[in-house]
């Protein structure tokens, strides 16, 4: 699947990130917990190790000029994207140029030599790449002997067990396949699944697989058809391949969705149809021709501003048109006065007389000129592409006529995939889900849940007109990747990482080394305005070569609870204080590198593109780019390292071109609180700013 994003040729950087600094979980490094955060090949082998699991690689990787490397092609399954045509080769790592200049073999910058062209070899017909070199291009560290190699984000040199490594490596034989699953709409679950005779639905040929796991000796592939498929999808522990294989759920233009068709339409006045689909649903997510359409709102752009209120209810002074029916009325939200740091959708239980009593308190009081508006009521359907649910008919204004031809659908508040481990010790694990697409769920609901769960990849995959997040990982979720995915127009965030689902503090680092590698996420927070693109509560993960635009909030978010608002509780039995609460906050050692961020902020303020709270140490952001984005009525920041966050190392990036509005500002292009922060190298330049750099403690 083509993702469309900005790009730029291949960045290698000849300082290397403080990584090897990190801490590490353990004194004497286990070798399953290396493989787990590592990728590890062995010359002439055609099988590695990515993330604790085996893959194939195209070519086995050679020792050239006394280095080894593995086919340029290769670098693609570990984040790269990579292009040869005849005898040239660009690879991509990221959304932006660091150079200008290429000649004599080395690419430039400020007329320095950054990079040697040999870095790029070619022999027998075929492009390599040095394994080292790419590792110190991406900030990792580099080990090999006896014809191995393994890369860390998480082990430095001195602690990778490369010789147990070699050993692990010589032991692995051909990743083969072991069956073949087909499943097309046109099937039949009583089918054999074969490509003759496919199952009808996904749910069928994940019931043949699981049966085959016992004897496992190879990847089992269910090759899902063009169409769609209107199914949920829940992976337990007795779905999860053993040892080293997977099963790799693959699509062919195949779409996986819980919405339900919309028809049955007669005119009900002028441009408004309607039609009769049932009391008692929730009604948020309506789609026309897969785009989404707004719930019926006043004022149909822009807000109200509150005169007086609390987090219970508000008053206003503007004329707004009267409701004979407020049963679904709601009140969008950005409590706090000036501020704008939450945003609430909350269903309104009384107005009158300009006043409206809210079925639940806000997240900040609705004191005066905080901005509001109100959705949902008949009353306030008047513009194409807008529809209102009341007595149980759906009302809709079509973008397109005539209505009867259009594709209209109301999202389900189910969950089209789950996977569900038992615990931390028994998880779902080596499921991977290749080219699908998942489109349209309800606003409570996100496309894909990981709870306890490791070795989950998400590849190739796009979401679209998801209510809630596109992918959310909780408690237990360790080395999974999302690779290569689209998410577009998503309510709250692309990918978010929740330590624990319920919220409460824990001692427990539960997730950990999830990586999210050359995604796009568009027009996110669509519902959730305080959403971010990225959402990080846990410790370990990477977020590279990203591009991330369109959000009402924060870009990349990295946060914990604050150390402060900690102190004198009891978490899991220990009681905190100030020289032990950093024992309940887990979001540290993320690294967030090589990511293109604008057009964010754009409905709040006092926020960053890069943003943390509470954060914990060794947090890196590093080579980013971040640009164009600002608040539109109020301030925001390039990199905001929030209260409580410490031991940040942000350098390399480039924050340029930040003021976008002229109602907004730029305080800083960089700030920092918090303590032990380190900030370097970075270029600041044409942000308008009050200042370039700012730091406080």
């Amino acid at each position: 699947m083509e993702i469309f994003m900005k790009r730029f040729i291949l960045i290698l950087l000849s300082l290397s990130m403080a990584i090897s600094a990190m801490p590490v979980f353990a004194e004497n490094t286990d070798i399953n917990d290396c493989l787990h955060s590592s990728i590890a090949v062995m010359r002439g082998k055609t099988q590695c190790m990515v993330k604790g699991y085996c893959e194939d690689l195209e070519k086995a990787p050679v020792e050239l000029g006394g280095k080894i490397c593995i086919a340029a092609k290769d670098l693609e399954r570990f984040g790269a994207e990579v292009d040869i045509s005849d005898d040239e080769i660009s690879v991509i790592y990221g959304a932006h140029s660091f150079f200008e200049d290429q000649k004599d073999g080395f690419y430039y910058r400020d007329n320095v030599p950054i990079w040697g062209a040999s870095f790029i070899k070619k022999t027998d017909g075929a492009f390599f790449a040095e394994l080292e070199g790419y590792a110190e291009c991406m900030g990792l560290n580099y080990a090999e002997k006896d014809g191995a190699a393994v890369i860390s984000s998480e082990f430095s040199k001195e602690e990778i067990p490369i010789s147990e490594v070699s050993q692990k490596l010589s032991a692995l034989s051909a990743n083969k396949t072991m069956m073949h699953i087909y499943v097309s709409p046109g099937g039949n679950d009583s089918g054999t699944g074969t490509k003759s005779n496919p199952f009808k639905t996904v749910n069928k040929a994940k019931t043949r697989a699981s049966n085959y796991l016992s004897g496992q000796k190879g990847d089992i592939y269910v090759h899902i058809a063009k169409g769609e498929y209107k199914e949920t999808l829940e992976f337990t522990v007795k779905d999860s391949p053993k040892g080293q294989y997977r099963v790799i759920y693959e699509g062919d233009d195949a779409k996986i969705s819980v919405a339900e068709d919309i028809g049955g339409w007669e005119n009900y006045s002028g441009n408004i149809y309607r039609t009769y689909i049932g009391e008692g649903k929730n009604v948020d997510v309506i789609t026309e021709n897969g785009e989404l359409s707004t719930k019926a709102r006043f004022p149909n752009e822009g807000y109200l501003y509150s005169t007086q209120g609390d987090k219970n209810s508000f008053s206003y002074a503007e004329d707004i048109p009267s409701i004979s029916d407020i049963s679904q009325t709601e009140a969008y939200l950005w409590g706090g006065g000036g501020n704008a740091w939450a945003a609430d959708c909350i269903r309104v239980s009384a107005w009158e007389d300009k006043t409206v009593s809210l079925e639940s308190s806000a997240s900040y009081a609705m004191s005066a000129n905080s901005r509001f508006f109100v959705q949902g009521a008949l009353e306030f359907l008047d513009s194409p592409g807008e529809f209102a649910y009341c007595d149980g008919y759906l009302y809709y204004y079509p973008k397109n006529l005539p209505i009867a031809e259009q594709d209209i659908r109301l999202a389900k508040d189910s969950t089209p995939v789950k996977f569900s481990g038992s615990s931390k010790s028994n998880p779902v694990r080596n499921i991977e889900f290749l080219n699908l697409e998942f489109c349209e769920t309800g606003r409570t609901t996100n496309a894909i849940v990981m709870t306890n769960c490791e070795n989950i990849k998400i590849s190739g995959c796009e979401f679209k007109n998801i209510g809630k997040n596109a992918v959310y990982m909780s408690d237990y979720a360790a080395a999974n990747r999302i690779v290569n995915c689209s998410m577009t127009d998503i309510g709250a965030s692309g990918v978010a990482m929740s330590n624990r689902s319920d919220g409460e503090e824990t001692l427990s680092m539960n997730g950990r080394q999830n990586e999210v590698i050359n995604c796009e996420i568009e027009n996110f927070g669509v519902f959730d305005g305080g959403a971010s693109g990225i959402g990080i509560n846990t410790g370990y993960n990477t977020v590279k070569n990203c591009l991330i635009h369109g959000g009402r909030r924060m870009g990349i978010s990295v946060g914990s609870s604050r150390p402060g608002t900690l102190i004198g509780k009891t978490v899991d039995g220990t009681y905190i204080t100030r020289e032990n609460a950093r024992l309940a906050t887990h979001s540290q050692n993320n690294i967030i590198m090589f990511c293109d961020i604008y057009d964010v902020m754009r409905d709040s303020q006092d926020g960053g593109a890069v943003y943390a709270w509470g954060a914990d140490h060794d947090n890196v952001i590093a080579y980013n780019h971040i640009h164009d984005t600002c608040s539109p009525f109020s301030f925001a920041f390039g990199i905001y390292i929030d209260d409580g966050s410490d031991g940040f190392t942000i350098k390399n990036n480039i924050v340029d071109f930040m003021n976008s509005y002229k109602d907004g500002s730029v305080y800083s292009a960089i700030f920092t609180k918090g303590t032990d922060n380190k900030v370097y190298n970075n270029i600041l330049a044409n942000n308008g700013a009050q200042y370039a750099f700012m730091s406080e403690t």
